[in-house]
């Protein structure tokens, strides 16, 4: 077979198939897969069955993978490689599980070079539901009025591991992971590097507030643009199968997981994160 690109909606995302990542693939199929994720923001490349190592190597067509920032979540031989499974619960001590990713964000926000892409591989998916939301924010930014687009263009944000607008608490973090996760600021409106189009780069859990602004007016925008954003018209909900490796644009998606699917369901997957660049 030979790699074939389809539409899986028409607000984003394709999927990818009859190519095998344990391969060598040629300059034009990696460059098709590139140019695939660049239009469609997320792509999803069917049927793999990938060792750790060879997961990292396939990831890597994409770009460097870095460490995972969460050290106990970490691969014990990869540490590029996070393990994301349904079987943890609370670190709080509640003893509820914990569903990670539930509110809509961009991974990573908090860094200074937030990563380009995120990659999940799919291991074990209960029988239903546990899919993985996402929003096409370059649309969402095309969609605002002109008045609107004046107002954004040129703020910056702060964004925080934790921030103070976090509708979840985050996993606590040593001070070697402390150290690492100072507070930075980031346009609200970033350039997606591979085409030259604006998106809207935000991020629930770790924006704190609009810099150089009345705080209460700068919350009343981030809420503003968050409900605007996520509006269906924006939105895909990936439906996953066992064998799924995809990879999503950081620079211009949010997206959230899914908990509608039973507890005593298992849900396994492996993430990578690709390097990516300072935010202009």
């Amino acid at each position: 077979m030979s790699l074939s690109i389809t539409p899986l909606s028409e607000i984003m995302a394709a999927e990818a198939t009859g190519v095998d990542l344990r391969q060598p693939l040629d300059d034009q199929t990696i460059k098709s897969l590139k140019t695939a994720l660049a239009k469609y923001a997320v792509l999803c490349i069917r049927d793999q069955s990938l060792d750790p190592e060879e997961y990292v190597a396939a990831a890597s067509l994409f770009g460097a993978p870095v460490p995972q920032v969460n050290r106990h979540t970490r691969f014990s031989a990869y540490p590029e490689i996070g393990i994301l499974s349904n079987d943890a619960t609370d670190f709080h001590g509640t003893g509820e599980r914990v569903v990670n990713g539930a509110t809509w964000h961009t991974d990573h926000s908090f860094t200074e070079r937030p990563p380009m892409g995120t990659i999940l591989y799919a291991l074990v998916i209960p029988e239903k539901g546990g899919e993985t939301s996402f929003c096409d924010m370059r649309a969402a930014y095309d969609a605002l009025g002109d008045d609107m687009k004046q107002q954004v263009d040129g703020l910056r944000a702060v964004h925080a591991y934790e921030s103070r607008r976090s509708p979840r608490k985050m996993l606590t973090r040593t001070d070697a992971e402390k150290a690492e996760t100072a507070n930075v600021t980031h346009p609200l409106v970033r350039v997606h590097p591979p085409t030259g189009e604006r998106a809207l780069y935000m991020s629930t859990t770790r924006l704190d507030h609009i810099a150089d602004i009345d705080l209460a007016e700068g919350d009343a925008l981030v809420d503003e643009l968050f409900a605007h954003a996520t509006q269906d018209k924006f939105v895909y909900h990936h439906e996953w199968r066992v064998g799924d490796m995809l990879i999503w644009d950081n620079r211009c998606t949010m997206h959230h997981a899914n908990g509608n699917y039973p507890r005593d369901q298992k849900r396994l997957m492996q993430r990578i994160m690709i390097e990516g660049e300072a935010p202009i």
